[in-house]
């Protein structure tokens, strides 16, 4: 049994001019262990998807979410609020991309990773500032006695976000969602959180989801890549399959996107036209307003995901880069 699956996740928003469909249709399966990147464009419903999970979405009918979202065998779309939040933490933990907006102001680092563990752990407060003191050292916190006292304004942005994997890591969770982990860090301090981030995620056997913009960070820290455009997944592959071979044309037009050392000097390539308004989405293929591959099939008929070469590369294209159209 996967240790996640999601089948056929669809979720909205309430807005002015009606519902935004921000993911439409999203299925994938992740077991014990395993690492997936989810990347795309700003909007294309990355942050959403994850957010759904432990069901950190907007309430009061500011949202609505279809479809099922299975953990250990627990259908999370039925759970109730006080069975959810027994959920977070304990077994989902999510590290945010801000996190000076996700820590108390007016709370000490030791008060919230102890507050933390004590929500789901019969113990004492001292206990846990000991436990959080512990996870504060094991994040690479000098001095950590000392940064239980502190507030997180007195805290640099890596050391901040050294301090929101303590409180996700410190409960031993089996799934850790890390939504941009390393927004407006320095490219030092970027690679300091990711590694801490991925030796702590396989020193605890947990699973991995993690967003990013960043196709760099993804050919080091996952197995499989899902590239979402739309609300949708339009591809998907193991990792070193995706950055051998980009199967479909959004793929290839974000990686050359990407800055390298072998076009250093050059100019980058850029994506014509913008991602579609999703409170009206197409009914044809997403994409095709800004491919240079469509026909007028893809203009008329959504392309499915399907299955493109034997090591498991899937693609929701009707004319992919070197695999035949379903």
């Amino acid at each position: 049994m996967s240790l996640l699956q999601l089948d056929d996740l669809r979720v909205s928003y309430r807005a002015e001019n009606g519902l935004v469909h921000a993911v439409n249709g999203v299925s994938l399966t992740l077991d014990a262990g395993q690492k997936i990147g989810i990347v795309g464009e700003s909007g294309s419903g990355k942050s959403t998807l994850a957010m759904a999970i432990p069901n950190l979405l907007p309430g009061s009918g500011q949202s609505e979410v279809a479809g099922n979202i299975w953990f250990d065998g627990k259908n999370l779309a039925e759970l109730d609020e006080a069975a959810m939040r027994r959920r977070r933490g304990r077994d989902i933990a999510v590290v945010f991309q801000d996190p000076l907006a996700s820590l108390n102001p007016v709370l000490t680092i030791g008060e919230q990773v102890a507050e933390a563990i004590r929500a789901h752990r019969s113990v004492s407060w001292p206990a846990a500032k000991q436990e959080a003191a512990h996870w504060l050292a094991e994040v690479g916190l000098a001095d950590a006695r000392n940064a239980l006292r502190r507030y997180p304004h007195e805290l640099s942005g890596g050391m901040r976000q050294r301090v929101m994997i303590a409180a996700a890591i410190a409960l031993a969770p089996r799934l850790v969602i890390a939504d941009e982990p390393t927004t407006a860090l320095d490219l030092t301090t970027q690679a300091q959180v990711l590694d801490l981030l991925e030796r702590l995620v396989e020193q605890h056997g947990a699973a991995l989801i993690l967003i990013t913009h960043d196709f760099g960070v993804i050919g080091e820290m996952v197995d499989e890549v899902m590239v979402m455009y739309a609300g949708e997944v339009v591809d998907r592959a193991p990792t070193a399959e995706l950055f051998a071979r980009q199967r479909h044309p959004y793929t290839r037009a974000l990686m050359h996107a990407m800055p390298s050392e072998a076009r250093l000097g050059d100019d980058l390539d850029t994506l014509p036209g913008a991602p579609p308004d999703m409170s009206n989405p197409p009914e044809a293929c997403a994409f095709a307003p800004r491919c240079d591959r469509r026909t007028g099939r893809c203009e008329r008929t959504k392309p499915l995901l399907h299955e493109v070469s034997a090591d498991g590369h899937m693609v929701a294209c009707h004319h992919p880069y070197g695999g035949a159209t379903p």
